[in-house]
């Protein structure tokens, strides 16, 4: 958590501050956009005298840039120390106002900063060489249960996968025999879902190179989007057919998702896809034709959309990439050269705007256990990785 600012004496007993970073024990960060952080309020006078005041009486509140009220609790660590909780939703100076028995302590309202979400790694890259991680073109990216990252990148005569450790650093790659390869995801036992845009086919690889079947189907277009479900089935999004895909273990195919249209429930051009990482009955897809990401449940019946907000917070504008999270969390790439987060009935909670270093034409996404998205930065000739809880 983030400790920040100095607000002093309150005109209210009992006098209390919001505590200054050097004086804390850990070392100091700055607060981050999409990051949950906390600013320290102690009380000189005592537990027992903010016990009289009652459990309410010290409150806070945290405005952004647009002077929007972004949600934030008040935590009690011990009598006298408070935590006010918050997670800033897009960058650039924010406002916290702290009261205590319905005033302002001294310095409230009090001014800082909330920097944008720069990623934490990035891939190298060096034009013009070959191998060794380096990347052309980057459109797929996915996680496996160790947290090694697979990439799939292109260019016009070759089609490769690549692998990067969590640090993302270059372990290994091999060369596939087709040449338009598009996304890629990883089933149970680490096999690696690969799909050819233009050949109508899913592959099935080994993480070490080597095919061990492929889905062929005379219903598939032109794949792209894939997915696994926690049954070891292989989803898969068409932008041709303008549907979803869903085949067994053994090729078979076991449903059919979504019809062709411009309407809520229909999909323009379905590009990548997730599915809810803990239960194989939502699945998430990306209509960049739409600019929209579509939700499906397990039976195939349309349940919602998310598509709201304007520009800042949440509006997508020909999104690509989407992931689902272990904490209730839908995270989506789109043209503007970010990523935002939503909660999974589609409320907007971040944007990770890359400021610092931003993205170029983004593809797919994917989430770590641990707090970080992965994004295939196709114009950059790159991956980044990004931490957002």
């Amino acid at each position: 958590m983030s400790q920040l600012g100095d607000i002093k004496l309150s005109t209210v007993i009992p006098p209390t501050i919001i505590k200054p970073p050097e004086e804390e024990d850990t070392v100091f960060d700055p607060i981050t956009c999409g990051i949950r952080s906390s600013i320290t309020v102690v009380s000189f006078g005592g537990s027992r005298q903010l016990e009289k005041l009652g459990a309410y009486a010290l409150r806070a509140d945290v405005r952004d840039p647009d002077d929007i009220l972004i949600p934030c609790s008040m935590l009690c660590v011990s009598g006298d120390t408070y935590l006010c909780q918050f997670r800033p939703q897009i960058p650039g100076n924010h406002i916290l106002n702290v009261k205590l028995g319905g005033h302002h302590i001294s310095m409230s309202p009090l001014s800082f900063r909330v920097s944008s979400s720069n990623p934490v790694w990035t891939t190298k890259t060096e034009d013009g060489q070959d191998g060794n991680g380096n990347l052309v073109n980057p459109i797929g990216v996915v996680v496996d249960h160790r947290g090694d990252i697979y990439v799939t990148d292109r260019d016009q005569n070759n089609s490769r996968v690549v692998q990067y450790d969590p640090s993302l650093v270059y372990q290994s790659e091999f060369t596939l025999p087709f040449g338009d390869i598009y996304d890629i995801a990883v089933d149970r036992q680490g096999r690696l879902i690969i799909s050819e845009h233009n050949n109508n086919t899913v592959h099935i690889y080994t993480n070490q190179g080597k095919e061990e079947g492929k889905i062929e189907n005379r219903d598939l277009k032109k794949p792209c989007g894939v997915a696994v479900n926690r049954n070891d089935d292989v989803v898969v999004a068409d932008s041709q057919v303008k549907c979803v895909f869903v085949f067994s273990q053994k090729k078979k195919l076991l449903q059919k998702i979504g019809v062709p249209g411009t309407e809520e429930k229909q999909l323009e051009n379905p590009t990548f896809l997730a599915v809810e990482p803990d239960n194989f009955s939502t699945v998430y897809v990306s209509d960049t034709g739409n600019n929209k990401i579509v939700v499906y449940n397990r039976k195939g019946v349309y349940e919602s959309q998310i598509a709201a907000g304007d520009l800042k917070r949440g509006k997508l504008s020909n999104p690509k990439g989407v992931a689902r999270d272990r904490h209730s969390h839908v995270l989506v790439c789109d043209e503007m050269n970010q990523v935002m987060v939503f909660t999974h009935e589609g409320a907007f909670v971040a944007c990770i705007d890359s400021g610092g270093d931003q993205l170029s034409n983004p593809h797919g996404i994917a989430t770590t256990n641990d707090g970080h998205v992965v994004v295939a930065d196709t114009g950059n000739k790159c991956v980044k990785k990004y931490r957002y809880l």
